[in-house]
């Protein structure tokens, strides 16, 4: 018994997972007006403003749409990894990178900074002074610096194998490709207090989800193929 493979003409699953990115990308941007963007460079007016002022219920809001937008950010990426890739070894061990580098990248954000960032809002709210709070806060500030690197990898990974793939090419492949540059770029960038690589992240991922929208079919330059690093699941 052959396991079924995901494919970029199964149109539910395709649209499902471009609606998805698109709702990651609103949820962000929601969560930004609402607790603001993590950045060393805020300091104790930075804490002020997010968790005294915006208040304790739009704290929690803001993180949890965060955490929603993430959720749905996930199962998005291991559909393309799993619908691309299929041509080559190469395109394949890149796909399967893309799955791995997404799923670090969500489980440093989600696991690591939004922990701290809770554990900062609990602290603030309990009477601890501000330096106090800022140390813990700016362990969810660097969590977003540690993991741009794997923002990077994804997306070269996953632009690798559009290309390979010859499905996709523009936006997922060569754009993956020059971002997932841009995002390795930013992370000395981001020291000196020049920050783009979420504004850059947030963009390639509207325009994955309106790709895959979009897509048609027919559009590929070739039938999809089971990738030849794929394995089966056998029954007697």
């Amino acid at each position: 018994m052959t396991r079924p493979s995901l494919d970029l003409a199964d149109d539910r699953l395709r649209r499902s997972a471009g609606a998805s990115a698109l709702i990651y990308v609103a949820s962000f941007v929601l969560a930004a007006v609402l607790i603001g963007q993590p950045t060393v460079h805020g300091g104790q007016e930075g804490i002020e403003h997010s968790f005294v002022e915006g208040g304790l219920g739009r704290v929690f809001t803001g993180m949890y749409l965060l955490t929603f937008g993430f959720l749905l950010l996930l199962p998005t990426m291991v559909f393309l990894s799993g619908a691309l890739g299929r041509r080559s070894p190469l395109g394949s061990w890149a796909a399967q990178t893309a799955t791995a580098a997404g799923t670090a990248y969500v489980v440093v954000i989600v696991g690591v900074g939004f922990s701290a960032g809770a554990a900062a809002l609990w602290a603030l709210h309990q009477e601890l002074d501000l330096p106090s709070v800022l140390s813990v806060n700016n362990v969810r500030n660097f969590a977003y610096f540690v993991a741009t690197p794997f923002m990077g990898l994804y997306s070269i990974a996953i632009g690798v194998a559009a290309i390979n793939d010859r499905r996709l090419t523009r936006w997922v492949g060569w754009g993956g490709v020059i971002a997932g540059t841009a995002f390795l770029l930013a992370v000395p960038a981001a020291a000196i207090g020049i920050q783009y690589a979420m504004p850059l992240w947030l963009l390639w991922w509207v325009g994955n989800g309106i790709v895959l929208l979009r897509h048609r079919p027919g559009a590929d330059n070739f039938p999809a193929e089971r990738s030849p690093l794929e394995t089966s699941v056998r029954h007697d």
